[in-house]
This record gives structure tokens, C-alpha cells and sequence, in this order.
């Protein structure tokens, strides 16, 4: 753990008092709830005929097997909904699906489901979906909802990360890691091997990892919701200072799988660049990025999310250009997403299908690499800054966009059973 008196440097106070400790005393209440929850009810594990949108009367019902409580939440946040994983994804499925003529049940994809109904179309995610599919008659379509790369893939990166992490730090590495596919592989495999079509983003090096399967896909897109803290007018911003300037911005969970430490290490090796971290930091990298993290140049931001800090994020965004991303092959994650709709500049090791002439991307998430692209990046003109601004809006509007993946999923169930 860091010392006591790096406790009291810049990042590290940052992190504590507006991270960590809101973070304890939120946990502390999730636990209190779970617990008042418990003893009065059980998980909610299916729901059942949801006919949300369109005409009564619907002849066909499909199974997904996702998130009941995600749909319940969706339903109570409509229009207003804050999460696209799985809230908004769920939300949109659903609603193409009856839009389609469907009736829909909803399974817990954390937990086997025996069906005990005939199912029209069964769209299945994750590991536990074996027993649904067995029960499914023979001609029933089986789709699956993708959101990274092949299981087997997947943990091979993951451990490329975490040893590549822990060798440098000279640390001994965790025997698992977040998300780990250990005890459902065969589950993955399964539903893959059965299902007719893949949906997910088109990211190249994601779906290259599925192999024979990979002629399986439809490419719907996969959403993310634009934060408006970040929305900045086209005539406020300064391409010219924001070449120095870069962001990185991650969902929850996984900072090693997603590259937050390699993106501080490439950074921390070009001190007149600037990285901005907005996202919470992990303990790995708390305890064995000390003295990274306390470099001028590396700084924690996250609290700027907060109304009493917004307009320095605001200020800090006029001139920031850049979204700097390394992850394993995830596809595009909502976060990262959502800074390409307001114009953030790709950077990184990042699995992009279309806009090379709109980004600055490196083919190796290595830190000699990503020095080699950050480099690169600082060192374009600020009208290319600014044209590839506007490709990145165009890139979140054809692959990101809520509606338009919404629309990609009514078309896609549309011809189901052609």
C-alpha cells in the first residue's frame, strides 16, 4: 500500500477523499439494502410477457436471456435511462423484439433457465444458457448478444495483461482476474457453436477471435449514452492547446484489462503531454503506480463530475483533443464510446473498423508503442484535429448512437425467420 506520506501528495488525496471513501460508505449502504432485500424477497429471475410497445395480440414470444432487473430499471427511468450495459441494451432488445411481433420473457443470464414454453426466437449471453438451449426445439433461431472477444481469447489477454503488470511492478500476480471466464467457457462455446447469428459493434480484432464463427455476425452497433458534461461547442474549442491534451475515460471495472496503467506509463514518459483520468483508479494501480501517478503530468480528475468542479472539466475539455484507450478486445467500451460523440479524437490501441483518416491508432498496446502514438498524435495540425473531431461524431452516430442501434436491432429481428 502506498505510505502515509504519499497519501498526502495531489493524486493520491484526490483519490482518497473523492473515491475511496464515498466508495466505502456506498458499498456500506448497497450491503444494508441487500440484506433488507433479502429478507423480505428473492432475486428476480424472469419476467414474463412483456409486450411493451405496439398492437396487443402478438402471436410470437421470444426468450432473452439478459437482465429482469435491468429491464425493471429501464422501465422506471424511461426516457431518461443513465446506462446502456445492460439497462439501455435491454430496453432496446425488448423493444425491437415486440416492435417485431414478439412477446418477451426475460431470463437471468447469470443462471441456468429451464424453459417451460415454446420459443420463437432465444437470444442468449453469457455462459449459463445450456440448459435453455437443449430444451429449444430443433428449427427454434438462436441468436447471441456479443460484447468481447471469444471466451478463450478473452482470459489469454487478460493474463498477457496482469503478468505484464505484475512482472514490471515485480509483484506476485492474483490467480484470477475481473471477468474471468473460468467455470463458463463451455457454456460460451456452446452458445456460439449453436447460435445462427452474433450480434455486436464491428471491431475487426474482436471478431477476428471467434474464428469460423466470425461469418456469423451482425453488426448492430452497441450503444452508448453521451455524458453532456462533455459536450463543448465546435466554436469554444482550442485544436491547437488541446494537442497536448489527453483523456482517458473507463467504465466500471478491469483497469488492467481496459489499459489504464499502460496509458499512464506512456504518458509518464512524455512529460510535456498531459493525461486526464477520469474514471475510478483500481487498488493495482494505487499501490504499484505510486510514484506515476504523483508525475505533473499524470492527473486524477473524476470528481470533476461533480456540480462544484464542472466547469473546470469544462474549461479543461475546450482544450483537451484527445480520448486515449488500450484495452484488451472488448470491443468498444460505452465510456470510450460516448467521448467519440462529443467529438473526442480516438488514440491508442484501440479495435476500430472505419475512421483511420479520423484517428491515431498503434497496432500494439505496448508502451514503447503508445509513446510512439501519443507522439504522433501531439504533433498534428489543429485543422486535421478538427476534421478528425467531426469524423468522430460521425463514427458514434453510424456505430454508437442509442436509436440508431435500435433500429439495427428491428431490422436484424425483422428478418429472423426469413
Amino acid at each position: 500500500m502506498a505510505t502515509p506520506l504519499k497519501w498526502l501528495t495531489r493524486n493520491y488525496l484526490r483519490i482518497g477523499i473523492f473515491q475511496i471513501l464515498p466508495s466505502k460508505l456506498s458499498m456500506l449502504r448497497a450491503r444494508i439494502k441487500r440484506q433488507a432485500v433479502a429478507a423480505t424477497s428473492h432475486p428476480l429471475q424472469l419476467v414474463e410477457g412483456v409486450d411493451h410497445v405496439g398492437e396487443k395480440g402478438k402471436s410470437k414470444r421470444a426468450l432473452l436471456m439478459l437482465s429482469p432487473d435491468a429491464w425493471s430499471k429501464a422501465v422506471s427511468q424511461y426516457p431518461r435511462i443513465r446506462m446502456y450495459n445492460h439497462v439501455g441494451l435491454t430496453y432496446s432488445l425488448v423493444t425491437a423484439l415486440n416492435e417485431n411481433g414478439y412477446l418477451v420473457d426475460i431470463a437471468d443470464y447469470r443462471y441456468e433457465h429451464e424453459p417451460q414454453k415454446k420459443y420463437d426466437l432465444f437470444i442468449g449471453h453469457g455462459g449459463h444458457c445450456q440448459t435453455v438451449l437443449d430444451h429449444l426445439e430443433q428449427d427454434t433461431p438462436v441468436y447471441q448478444y456479443v460484447s468481447g472477444g471469444y471466451w478463450e481469447s478473452f482470459n489469454k489477454e487478460s493474463e498477457e495483461r496482469y503478468v505484464r503488470f505484475y512482472g514490471a511492478c515485480g509483484a506476485e500476480k492474483p490467480v484470477n482476474f475481473k471477468r474471468s471466464f473460468d467455470g463458463i467457457s463451455d457454456g460460451e462455446a456452446y452458445l456460439t457453436e449453436k447460435a445462427k447469428v452474433l450480434f455486436s459493434i464491428d471491431c475487426p480484432r474482436m471478431i477476428d477471435t471467434y474464428g469460423e464463427n466470425a461469418k456469423k455476425f451482425c453488426f448492430t452497433g452497441l450503444g452508448a449514452y453521451k455524458d453532456k458534461l462533455f459536450e463543448v461547442p465546435i466554436e469554444e474549442k482550442d485544436y491547437k492547446l488541446g494537442r497536448k491534451n489527453f483523456i482517458y475515460v473507463g467504465g466500471t471495472g478491469g483497469n488492467l484489462q481496459k489499459g489504464l496503467d499502460l496509458c499512464i506509463e506512456a504518458v509518464a514518459k512524455t512529460p510535456d503531454l498531459h493525461l486526464y483520468i477520469y474514471c475510478k483508479v483500481e487498488d493495482e494501480i494505487l499501490k504499484y503506480c505510486e510514484d506515476l501517478l504523483n508525475l505533473s503530468n499524470i492527473h486524477y480528475i473524476y470528481h470533476w463530475r461533480f456540480d462544484r468542479w464542472q466547469h473546470k472539466l469544462k474549461d479543461l475539455l475546450k482544450v483537451t483533443n484527445f480520448s486515449l484507450h488500450a484495452p484488451i478486445y472488448t470491443g468498444l467500451g460505452t465510456a470510450f464510446s460516448a467521448t467519440m460523440g462529443v467529438g473526442m479524437i480516438p488514440v491508442g490501441y484501440i479495435d476500430l473498423v472505419d475512421p483511420r483518416e479520423g484517428a491515431v491508432l498503434t497496432d500494439s498496446w505496448q508502451v514503447d508503442s503508445l509513446v510512439e502514438c501519443i507522439t504522433r498524435a501531439s504533433r498534428k495540425s489543429p485543422e486535421w484535429c478538427e476534421n478528425a473531431s467531426n469524423l468522430s461524431k460521425q463514427y458514434y452516430a453510424k456505430h454508437c448512437d442509442p436509436e440508431q442501434v435500435y433500429l439495427n436491432f428491428k431490422e436484424m429481428f425483422r428478418s429472423a425467420e426469413l
